[in-house]
């Protein structure tokens, strides 16, 4: 198995996309394959092919906390604020006392 420190980050990417991709395939009721890819595409600054994977996950898991916090930055960035107050809404509802602590913060 490749070191993934010193492959360089587009190779972990590509890496990790891959992997990600095969989780969707083999479990898709499982949030991970779709978090992870959703996450990677929100770190490379994608925004919009970030959020059909977090919305999947979401829909997997609406009370996972990381996925929610996940969607209220990508609507944030994307100034769509009614969908930032739904997000921080929920996470004060469903997340654990840090996830609602930044949920309180941004709101």
């Amino acid at each position: 198995m490749p070191n993934l420190m010193r492959i360089g980050s587009e190779h972990a990417d590509s890496l990790s996309e891959v992997i990600a991709r095969t989780q969707i395939k083999y479990y898709p009721e499982s949030i991970y394959g779709y978090s992870n890819l959703g996450t990677l595409y929100l770190m490379q600054g994608d925004l919009n092919r970030s959020l059909p994977y977090l919305l999947d996950a979401f829909e997997v898991d609406p009370n996972d906390g990381i996925i929610i916090s996940n969607l209220s930055r990508i609507y944030f960035a994307k100034g769509e604020k009614e969908k930032v107050v739904e997000y921080l809404n929920l996470l004060l509802k469903v997340g654990t006392p840090e996830e609602q602590e930044f949920a309180r913060q941004e709101t």
